[in-house]
């Protein structure tokens, strides 16, 4: 095996883009492969509220998947989770996954 290296690419994540042969005096011959590293990137939505996350997500071309409640009066309303994380290279129209605070006593979440 030879480099692997990545690149913006409308394929799916990690598929592999290109290929090449690199010859040379040693046995056996390497191949250098570059593979997708997708053609978005997940906005990191930690601590926004949840209307700011979505509209962060859709912004950046994303879907909005599962929304999760966590019961845990932290930070009530605000995301304290995300799938994939902020910074992931990721194929446009990926959903982003994320836990919202909320507190069951009654305060707005």
């Amino acid at each position: 095996m030879g480099r692997v290296t990545t690149q913006v690419s409308d394929a799916p994540v990690g598929s592999v883009i290109s290929q090449s042969l690199e010859e040379g005096s040693e046995n056996p011959a390497r191949v250098n492969l570059v593979e997708s590293s997708g053609n978005a990137t997940v906005p990191n939505v930690l601590g926004d509220l949840k209307a700011e996350a979505f509209s962060h997500i859709r912004g950046a071309g994303l879907v909005v998947g599962t929304v999760t409640s966590v019961d845990d009066c932290i930070d009530p309303g605000r995301v304290g989770q995300q799938y994939p994380q902020g910074g992931a290279r990721v194929l446009r129209g990926s959903a982003v996954n994320i836990n919202v605070s909320i507190c069951s006593d009654g305060l707005p979440g």
